[in-house]
């Protein structure tokens, strides 16, 4: 499994505070791949013109739509709560399927924990009773490789202040 990026044209849209309607320019789906290859060297999946089934019910519809488009590569773009079956990378792998992506999961499980936080906030007024729950600096950190980015600042310029 190769990690890679997935730029919807969705979030492309939203981002402009546009409707997921797609009318957006060539030009401004550029935009943002500059921006996004510019901070990453992972590959990065762009929704150009994506055409894809919608609701499919069943491993046997999946299992249809591999064999009516044989040589196309096909994404299967999952959600939770709807009438899809959940199913796991390797099982949409051994169907045919060339990518999964699970885009908006990740949102889903940030609301439900600002959910409880919010709740605790407004039962406790402090935010110390999810202390546990919470990313520390250090974590932060350490997960965006910050002393990588001070050292790269530290040797291009150094900040000099006003007289």
């Amino acid at each position: 499994m190769t990690e890679t990026l997935y730029l919807s044209g969705a979030a492309m849209t939203a981002s402009m505070g546009l409707p997921d309607q797609g009318i957006i320019t060539v030009d401004e789906v550029a935009f943002f791949i500059r921006q996004i290859a510019q901070t990453s060297e992972l590959p990065l999946l762009v929704d150009g013109d994506t055409i894809f089934p919608e609701a499919l019910t069943s491993v046997e519809r999946f299992r249809e739509v591999r064999a009516r488009l044989p040589g196309v590569k096909l994404l299967a773009n999952m959600t939770e709560f709807g009438r899809t079956p959940a199913l796991t990378a390797e099982e949409f792998q051994e169907l045919g399927y060339d990518m999964v992506i699970w885009p908006v999961s990740s949102l889903r499980v940030a609301n439900k924990a600002q959910e409880r936080f919010y709740a605790a906030l407004a039962r406790d007024g402090a935010t110390t009773a999810m202390l546990p729950e919470m990313q520390t600096r250090a974590q932060l950190y350490e997960l965006i490789g910050l002393n990588a980015f001070e050292a790269l600042d530290a040797s291009i310029a150094q900040s000099v202040l006003p007289a």
